[in-house]
């Protein structure tokens, strides 16, 4: 089976996982959407180290699939954390204002042209 192909099923299950696992969060803890940005954050910085050396193959699975599936926040601080790694701290906060900003007023733009 080509890698493509292979990375893209674990995806796709990875990502039904965490969204499943996202929906029970809202049905079940206070503050549902906080805990899985922050477990989910937790996470992905602990694997990001441990995967890149241990385990490659399971990156499409858990990262992409599984965290991504429970929370795109944790896909958002593994790049602002390698932005600061790599030393550049105005990028990184360029980036964080811009996708707070731009995400929230998008959701204001789209919330105003559903009512047209």
């Amino acid at each position: 089976m080509p890698a493509i192909l292979l990375n893209s099923m674990q995806v796709m299950l990875g990502a039904s996982i965490g969204a499943l696992l996202r929906y029970w969060a809202t049905l079940f803890l206070p503050l549902p959407i906080l805990l899985v940005n922050v477990i989910g954050s937790l996470i992905i910085g602990y694997t990001y180290n441990k995967l890149a050396i241990h385990n490659p193959q399971l990156i499409p699975f858990i990262n992409i699939g599984l965290l991504g599936g429970l929370t795109s926040f944790s896909s958002f601080s593994l790049d602002v954390f390698n932005y600061i790694q790599e030393g550049a701290i105005i990028k990184a906060s360029l980036y964080i204002v811009a996708s707070v900003l731009i995400c929230i007023f998008c959701c204001f733009l789209g919330y105003k042209l559903a009512s047209i």
